[in-house]
């Protein structure tokens, strides 16, 4: 198996102009992948549609498809970048978790009621706002 990686691409350009044979510093297995399909898989990772990966790998809507059904190697590289990208959002998600938890701290502190009830609703410590005004109704005949 031969594993190929890139640094990331910062030119701010489209995959086919930027350069690199693998999308965004993953470890794709290349061995077993046409130029078109690496090419493809640059462009998914830039967040291109379906049209647009078609076009950039310069082949048609059917082939990708076809790739993607009965390409093993094709689909397992998607299946690797799928879950490269779902593992960078959870931890870039979870290190921002610090940074909004010192915002709300000081939107609170500094006098936001808005923000502070808004957290006690989210802890369940007031109903929310579309339940407030609502009276319990007891069904006729339940007493």
């Amino acid at each position: 198996m031969t594993e190929n990686t890139t640094s990331e691409n910062t030119t701010g350009q489209p995959p086919e102009q930027a350069g690199g044979p693998t999308p965004q510093g993953m470890l794709i297995d290349v061995e077993n992948l046409t130029p078109p399909q690496i090419k493809a898989l640059q462009a998914m990772q830039y967040g291109m549609n379906f049209n647009q990966v078609a076009h950039s790998a310069g082949v048609s809507r059917q082939t990708l498809h076809q790739w993607r059904r009965h390409d093993a190697a094709f689909r397992a590289a998607v299946v690797t970048m799928q879950e490269a990208t779902l593992s960078n959002v959870q931890n870039r998600m979870i290190a921002m978790t610090e940074d909004a938890l010192h915002a709300v701290g000081d939107a609170i502190t500094s006098g936001n009621p808005w923000i502070a009830m808004d957290m006690l609703r989210a802890m369940r410590c007031f109903p929310a706002r579309s339940e407030q005004g609502k009276s319990e109704v007891t069904p006729k005949g339940s007493s």
